[in-house]
């Protein structure tokens, strides 16, 4: 853990010295909360129920461009859940709006597995195109092993065999894993459209 937290405060260390020199030689007064808050609720239904919520909390600069709070938590009825803290800043330029932000993200799988990531990303939200680019980069346990059970509780019909009256499987060792990854979102507006600050 000693070393997931030096991690995490590395990386927030270094995305808040990127952001606050931004604002390095400024003479434009700044403010606390310089724009509303955005928030998002949502759920959904079917075999089991997901919820999720993210607010996105402007917490000091000039409504044009900010740094900002980003909290998220996401809940499935099977046991799995996200939360997620995240750390960054957008700013007006060009009729767009760009961002850049890390977040901290904890993920706890339905065998009851916990992982942690750190996870960068840039945005562009612009009246006609927007994008996106996240990459997820674990800071603790990628592979744990979950127990013992047979071959066909894990899914692979392979190993069962018959002997006589006799059916054999093989026992086999499950795991759990993660990794790297990233990715990427484009997306177009039909209509042109007038951003707003606190979108999340």
């Amino acid at each position: 853990m000693a070393i997931e937290v030096k991690q995490w405060f590395g990386g927030y260390s270094l995305l808040l010295g990127v952001i606050l020199s931004a604002y390095a030689g400024s003479d434009v007064p700044k403010t606390v909360f310089p724009t509303a808050p955005g928030i998002s609720l949502s759920g959904y239904g079917g075999n089991g129920w997901t919820g999720s919520g993210d607010a996105l909390i402007p917490g000091w600069g000039i409504p044009q461009n900010f740094i900002y709070l980003d909290p998220q938590i996401n809940y499935h009825s099977q046991g799995e859940y996200f939360a997620s803290l995240g750390l960054g800043q957008r700013w007006m330029a060009a009729n767009s709006i760009w961002g850049a932000y890390l977040f901290g993200d904890y993920n706890r799988s339905s065998s009851g597995q916990d992982f942690w990531f750190v996870s960068p990303g840039l945005e562009r939200l612009g009246q006609i195109w927007d994008f996106s680019f996240n990459t997820y980069l674990p800071v603790s346990q990628q592979r744990v092993t979950t127990g013992t059970e047979f071959a066909d509780q894990a899914g692979d019909f392979s190993q069962i065999h018959f002997t006589g009256h006799d059916q054999y499987d093989e026992l086999v060792n499950t795991i759990e894993s993660t990794g790297w990854g990233s990715d990427a979102k484009i997306s177009a507006h039909i209509m042109a459209q007038k951003h707003h600050y606190f979108w999340i």
